[in-house]
């Protein structure tokens, strides 16, 4: 009989064997996609205080850096291709089932913080530091942190450069507002574990399913 209850006392260790915990440091990438800026963030596990009914949590993120791709950091051009970048933070669930008239959505958002600018201006190739940050959130209704994830979203403005054409006519720089919108989506629920089958689909279409 003691050596029955030892043999089944194995099985919660060996299923919690296979689970990966969140990493530390550098936990949320787009560098897989093909996005421009590429964003990476030491994102810590947030709490989830379910009181009242409702769902509250801190995003605190460390620190990041985010890059305008390209140039492989020997461009000389000192002229910024995109301003005013703002980083929100949103918490995502599974899609819903129902069919829309668009493509289907890889997540569905049932809450977002408030959005903080994060750079003033961005150069192609330049990465560009970004300091510790705490966004709040908040849904009227209880959430299911096994079941609930983090998605970063970009926004900003594009400039497009000065161009000269063959008759000499000389074509401004400008900036295209709403140029920018790229996402940047944790591998791990809010329970503090990586999902297995949200990593495969990042790492085999990071943007079919960010």
């Amino acid at each position: 009989m003691v050596r029955r209850i030892a043999v089944v006392a194995l099985f919660p260790a060996l299923a919690c064997a296979h689970v990966k915990r969140a990493p530390p440091g550098y936990n949320v990438s787009s560098e897989r996609s093909d996005y421009t800026p590429s964003l990476r963030l030491a994102v810590a596990v947030p709490v989830v205080d379910t009181a009242g009914g409702r769902a509250s949590l801190i995003v605190a993120i460390d620190s990041g850096i985010i890059t305008a791709v390209g140039g492989g950091g020997e461009s000389s051009d000192t002229v910024a291709v995109m301003r005013e970048l703002h980083l929100t933070a949103l918490l995502v669930t599974a899609p819903s089932t129902s069919r829309g008239d668009g493509p289907p959505s890889p997540w569905r958002a049932v809450a977002q913080s408030d959005s903080v600018l994060i750079a003033d201006a961005l150069r192609l190739g330049e990465p560009h530091a970004i300091p510790r940050i705490q966004l709040s959130m908040e849904t009227h209704v209880p959430i299911d942190p096994r079941q609930t994830w983090l998605v970063f979203r970009i926004t900003g403005g594009a400039m497009t450069k000065e161009i000269t054409m063959p008759d000499g006519k000389l074509i401004p720089a400008r900036r295209i507002s709403g140029g920018v919108r790229v996402f940047a989506c944790a591998d791990w629920s809010l329970a503090g574990y990586v999902d297995r089958k949200r990593a495969k689909a990042l790492a085999r279409a990071y943007n079919a399913a960010c």
